[in-house]
């Protein structure tokens, strides 16, 4: 597996389409949890635009696994349904891939990066603690759907 840099590439809404018709159901699911009046090809181009950097994550097949970027302070990832059809040895090198541009984000950046996160996204949780995330007692409720979303940091 392999991280593209997207930074100025102009990934565009044709791009966040195909990503979006193969989400996995539980980021679909989490993104509208958030507010589901978004339309989420326009939230994933708007977040590209302003990130300082992002990346399309890519196997050796070349189908597209996950896409993310940081921003300041904040830092996402969404994948893809491929994710789901890694063996062991795949689910390795894509954790190993990630956590080794986590420890450049955060060379990068100086300090620890973070966001929320379901409280029911039990499976990326476990990726999140994966990547040496740490959930604090903060906690954002939104206003749309009155869910809970907690705040984590990777990198403290």
């Amino acid at each position: 597996m392999k991280l593209i840099e997207l930074t100025g590439w102009g990934f565009g809404r044709k791009d966040l389409k195909r990503i979006v018709a193969n989400l996995t159901d539980e980021d679909n699911h989490e993104f509208n949890l958030m507010d589901p009046n978004r339309d989420m090809v326009e939230v994933l181009y708007e977040a590209l635009q302003a990130a300082d950097e992002c990346w399309l994550g890519v196997d050796e097949d070349g189908n597209w696994l996950a896409l993310g970027g940081w921003q300041g302070d904040s830092v996402w990832f969404i994948t893809t349904k491929a994710v789901d059809s890694l063996n062991i040895r795949g689910r390795a090198k894509f954790i190993n891939t990630l956590r080794d541009n986590r420890d450049d984000v955060l060379k990068k950046h100086g300090g620890p990066v973070g966001n929320v996160i379901w409280e029911g996204a039990t499976r990326h949780r476990g990726f999140l603690k994966a990547l040496g995330a740490t959930f604090h007692d903060w906690w954002h409720v939104s206003e749309a759907t009155g869910e809970r979303f907690q705040f984590f940091t990777v990198g403290n």
